[in-house]
């Protein structure tokens, strides 16, 4: 996490995150869920990140420039979606969720793949599947659009950016089984996708206002 902090630094990012204490001051074991826009995530992601806490990502991440490297170097499970290995190793992360003593959070990117339409993908349901083995809690943690400050089409940093992150409400899990998975994971999407639109126009717009006021003092 030292890296996305020299990040932050070097192309003058800042990370506002809102509702931060539903997340710090959440006792035991819980899933952390977000949504998955570009290699940037690691930064607001750095800024949220509740000690200790694994974050698992499917393993063509690991070869996916200074993602992986950031990932590898924090420890980041990578699984081979859809194989025996992959079912495995989330099974005996649901077993490590379930015991109260083994103080252990996982971060999740339901997604899978990156979005960056400003619409949310389709969520997989594996993050769901493992609160649910677990009887933890969900946390979605919404992360506003880069697009204030970054060009991902040019890959190319504009200006100084503001990504804020918001903390929801952590979605109990508690008396659910395997069939409750599928409208567990389409509620969390629809909170999670409804928050996005007014989060982002809110980073963008104070964004803006900073830059002006830069303007100004020049």
């Amino acid at each position: 996490m030292v890296l996305m902090w020299f990040t932050t630094r070097l192309f003058g990012i800042r990370v506002q995150v809102l509702d931060k204490n539903r997340i710090r001051d959440l006792p035991g074991n819980f899933v952390v869920i977000s949504n998955h826009q570009s290699s940037l995530d690691l930064i607001g992601i750095s800024h949220v990140w509740p000690s200790p806490c694994i974050l698992v990502a499917k393993k063509s991440l690991l070869f996916a420039g200074w993602f992986g490297l950031a990932g590898w170097l924090c420890g980041c499970v990578f699984v081979s979606r859809g194989r025996q290995s992959a079912i495995a190793e989330m099974r005996r992360l649901g077993d490590r969720l379930a015991n109260a003593s083994s103080r252990l959070r996982v971060w999740i990117f339901p997604e899978g793949t990156r979005q960056s339409g400003g619409e949310f993908g389709e969520f997989k349901k594996g993050a769901f599947h493992l609160a649910v083995q677990a009887q933890v809690p969900v946390v979605p943690v919404v992360f506003s659009s880069y697009s204030n400050f970054y060009s991902k089409r040019q890959r190319r940093f504009d200006s100084p950016g503001l990504v804020l992150a918001r903390v929801l409400e952590p979605v109990t899990t508690q008396g659910l089984t395997e069939s409750d998975v599928p409208a567990l994971s389409e509620r969390v999407r629809a909170v999670m996708s409804a928050e996005y639109g007014p989060l982002s126009e809110e980073a963008a717009k104070v964004a803006s206002a900073a830059a002006d006021n830069e303007i100004k003092a020049d």
